[in-house]
């Protein structure tokens, strides 16, 4: 495994960390349905959008060319 960008990679498992520990609180609310939405409903989600994101940025920064900083404005 070979860490393109290392501040999106942890960024991006920060992101996933508190995604499930967001999207693992809110199962303690009532979830409900998506027609009659309970106090857990949102705050799921949420967590597992965030983590989901988290999963884009952190495989996002293990792919492709590392950025040349010696370019840039050129």
């Amino acid at each position: 495994m070979l860490i393109k960008n290392n501040q999106d990679f942890w960024s991006g498992l920060m992101f996933i960390a508190l995604g499930i520990g967001f999207a693992l609180f809110a199962t303690s609310y009532d979830m409900g349905t998506p027609a009659r939405m309970g106090p857990g409903y949102f705050p799921f989600w949420l967590g597992v959008v965030l983590a989901l994101l988290g999963g884009v940025v952190t495989i996002g920064s293990l792919r492709g060319e590392e950025a040349d900083d010696h370019h840039i404005g050129k």
